[in-house]
């Protein structure tokens, strides 16, 4: 059966172009590029436009999109004949395919395995199984990072995840931060690595030439790293939504203690561990895409409303979109702390202890604010965090399965974080203190105690999991329904495409063969 799963290329044929067409087109062939892209998301896509006397090229990749000017096939047949062999052609890598990940089809005409090469401990070339049972893990924008994560097998069965990405700019890499996280608990543990596989500038002509948007080129990298389990939200007690954030925090404070600050903390980058994980392992820290190196408890990067899930960012964070440059602080640890706050409340609020969606009540229609634009989000987090009959409204309206181990934890929890964001909102107005790159720093005073910070939160914990051993757990039901998972509504990737013109015949060039590198 053809579909965008096994699509090479399109074509798309009209009567007639004109300069006022091109953009229609452009919308048209984009909704087509989009769809290929979700079902094979390692490569780039071009399409062609016919009519009886023109042809129009256009080419999509992760930096956005090119298009040609509309050619005269009776005056340059030649050129015409070239793009239909292009288009038509049997060797992969010029079609635009990643020819390192390979499928077989079954007698059904569907895909029955496939394969994934990259670099092995040895640091020589291995090749994985994907697991097929299992779909990968695809952005749906055509323009971004294009994170692709596919859960693969070694020959002995073990499982691993391959995470495909392409960054753009000069900010460090997340493999170089993982490396930087080998051995620690509770942080995703990097196997190999790649970079430099291809970048966008080699599928695309000459970029100076646009005339209309700007090109940024995109580097692929491929990371190798262990398999953990599904995302918290994928809970089945209060035991081990509880064990599973404390390894969490006690993982950030770890990360911390490398001089690393993730930035982005949302249920999706917060993993159940294996069922045999020991403590410290039961909950495992993912995604440092944006994490940053940091030489004290922040970071030398501003904070930013646009980066990170705005479900689950700070107030500060969020605050960063009412003020001038010259006064956003740069991201600091208590953001992140305050982001795992939220996302313990998220749970609460949204799920029952065996991890099936609570009844709806009036408080979910809060917690739904926090995903909206950042003046919503701030306000509605704003009452949820400093209002002190939060604790009495939560209590009333979580699953009963919470009420004797988590009650107390929440109020404190929630007190603690509240004070911290007084205190920032004081200082804020108080302090002109700078880093050393100039960016301000005025919670220096309170960024001194992040000891006292860590091993407050996570007594708390420690003492919710002491209390929840007291309590028989309901035996989770297997039949349950899957829910739906909070998503990222921030991340700065636009699903757009930015467009440009250029000559048909730039529009030439092969994807670079991969460079490999071991972790």
């Amino acid at each position: 059966m053809i579909g965008f799963s096994n699509i090479a290329s399109f074509f798309n044929a009209k009567l007639f172009i004109d300069s006022t067409e091109v953009f229609t087109q452009l919308a048209v062939m984009t909704a087509y590029a989009k769809h290929t892209f979700i079902q094979q998301p390692n490569r780039y896509v071009r399409s062609l436009v016919i009519t009886p006397d023109q042809a129009l090229l256009f080419h999509f990749d992760r930096s956005g999109a090119q298009h040609t000017l509309p050619l005269n096939i009776h005056k340059d047949p030649q050129t015409f004949v070239r793009l239909i062999l292009g288009l038509c052609s049997t060797e992969e890598w010029i079609l635009g395919l990643d020819d390192s990940i390979q499928r077989s089809i079954g007698a059904d005409g569907g895909k029955a395995r496939g394969t994934l090469k990259t670099i092995g401990s040895d640091n020589k070339v291995v090749a994985y199984d994907l697991v097929m049972e299992e779909d990968p893990f695809v952005r749906s924008s055509i323009r971004g990072r294009g994170t692709t994560c596919w859960p693969v097998k070694n020959a002995n069965g073990e499982r691993f995840v391959v995470k495909d990405y392409w960054p753009s700019g000069d900010r460090e890499t997340e493999y170089e931060l993982l490396k930087e996280a080998k051995g620690l608990p509770g942080v995703c543990q990097i196997v190999s690595y790649e970079d430099c596989r291809a970048q966008t500038k080699s599928f695309r002509g000459d970029t100076l030439a646009s005339t209309k948007g700007t090109f940024h080129n995109r580097t692929t990298i491929r990371i190798v790293m262990k398999a953990y389990g599904l995302s918290i939200e994928n809970f089945s007690t209060a035991e081990q939504v509880l064990a599973v954030l404390r390894d969490a925090i006690a993982g950030h404070k770890a990360l911390l203690d490398r001089n690393i600050i993730h930035r982005d903390i949302s249920p999706t980058n917060v993993l159940l561990g294996s069922p045999d994980a020991d403590a410290g392992d039961r909950g495992v820290l993912i995604d440092l895409d944006i994490a940053s190196r940091t030489k004290a408890p922040f970071t030398l990067i501003r904070a930013d409303f646009k980066m990170g899930t705005r479900m689950f960012q700070s107030l500060m964070v969020l605050r960063t979109y009412q003020f001038e440059q010259d006064i956003i602080s740069a991201h600091d640890y208590l953001d992140d702390l305050e982001s795992l706050f939220w996302v313990f409340s998220y749970l609460l609020l949204t799920y029952k202890v065996d991890g099936k969606r609570a009844a709806s009540n009036y408080l979910q229609d809060d917690v739904s604010s926090w995903g909206q634009d950042p003046s919503a989000a701030l306000m509605a987090k704003f009452v949820f965090l400093d209002d002190d009959s939060m604790d009495r409204e939560i209590e009333k309206l979580m699953d009963e399965g919470w009420r004797y181990a988590c009650t107390e934890l929440f109020s404190k929890f929630r007190v603690y974080m509240n004070t911290l964001a007084r205190k920032k909102r004081r200082l804020i107005s108080e302090s002109d203190s700078v880093t050393g790159d100039g960016l301000p720093n005025r919670f220096s005073s309170l960024l001194e105690n992040v000891d006292e910070h860590y091993e407050y939160v996570l007594g708390l914990f420690d003492d919710a999991l002491k209390k929840v051993k007291e309590v028989p757990q309901p035996i989770p039901d297997s039949t349950s329904t899957p829910i739906p998972h909070a998503t990222s509504t921030s991340v700065a990737s636009p699903a757009t495409v930015s467009n440009q013109l250029l000559p048909v015949s730039q529009i030439t060039s092969p994807p670079h063969r991969s460079v490999m590198r071991q972790a």
